[in-house]
């Protein structure tokens, strides 16, 4: 037999032998560990509950030419600082004659922070008879915090 033949085999197979022989055991459930909770570093934006609607002549409703503001408080109640927190008002049923800002800038806000934000919402003089819904989408650090404070309140002149 040619060894310089036969070498070639014989280190193939001492290769695979040496990697059957080094395998790990199987693994064994010796116990469970508590769970751990992950912490990713991120702010906890609140809503506090005390929204408020203040128009000029008190009627509670948006009526044409009236300038109305709605406020509520926003806490920080996470660990970590929330960055470029930035409100987007919205008003979902469409009434015609609402002028709402393209945002209110709230800032950075350290935690447990309050901060009082108002929205100013100006009425046209054709304002539309109805009944508008805000919603204040609340973003920090450029994407949305998943609250939202939602409002209803009806337009036009009350008879």
């Amino acid at each position: 037999m040619n060894v310089r033949a036969a070498m070639p085999r014989l280190i193939l197979c001492f290769a695979l032998t040496l990697g059957l022989s080094t395998a790990l055991p199987a693994q064994v459930l010796t116990g469970i560990s508590p769970s751990v909770a992950l912490d990713f570093g991120y702010p906890d934006l609140a809503v506090l509950d005390d929204l408020e609607f203040q128009d000029e002549n008190n009627n509670d409703n948006i009526d044409p030419g009236e300038l109305i503001q709605i406020s509520f408080t926003l806490e920080n109640t996470g660990k970590y600082p929330a960055i470029g927190v930035l409100i987007l008002p919205e008003e979902l049923n469409r009434i015609s004659g609402i002028d709402l800002p393209e945002s209110v800038r709230v800032g950075n806000m350290e935690p447990g922070d309050r901060r009082k934000v108002r929205v100013g919402i100006a009425a046209e003089a054709g304002l539309q008879q109805g009944s508008a819904s805000f919603i204040f989408k609340i973003l920090e650090n450029g994407s949305y915090d998943n609250i939202s404070v939602v409002y209803g309140v009806g337009t036009g002149k009350k008879e």
